[in-house]
């Protein structure tokens, strides 16, 4: 008696030809979503640190001894840091509110970070203030 090919230990039969592609392709999604969930968490860790740098720099700007309208120059100083660091749709979706009370200046920086696929669309917000000096 002869064995036949598919007997033998290991070997493949004719209905799992296809099998490890099957895997592959599997493998293959899984790591293209684990990779698209990072690449979402890193956009939004960068969006939310741009946005808090642009706020403090915004009302450091402004603080000054020597400085008439506070608020105007807490908002072009925040908006040129956003516009160098946020640049393309993200960029577009910032917005800088800036005013002065009291002697305190507070600013407001808010982006849009778009979701992906199955990962919801988020806001970064950063927050700043300051007391003019003298």
């Amino acid at each position: 008696m002869t064995a036949r090919p598919e007997d033998r230990p290991g070997a493949a039969t004719a209905r799992e030809g296809g099998f490890a592609t099957v895997g592959y392709i599997t493998a293959a999604s899984l790591a293209l979503i684990v990779f698209t969930f990072g690449a979402q968490l890193l956009l939004g860790t960068y969006a939310r640190s741009v946005v808090r740098a642009a706020a403090a720099e915004g009302v450091r700007s402004a603080v000054r001894v020597d400085v008439d309208d506070a608020a105007e120059i807490c908002r072009a100083r925040a908006s040129a840091v956003v516009a160098d660091a946020l640049r393309g749709t993200m960029g577009e979706t910032v917005s800088v509110t800036c005013h002065e009370r009291d002697g305190e200046v507070v600013a407001v920086v808010t982006a849009r970070v778009a979701g992906w696929g199955l990962v919801p669309s988020s806001t970064a917000t950063g927050r700043a203030r300051a007391t003019r000096e003298g």
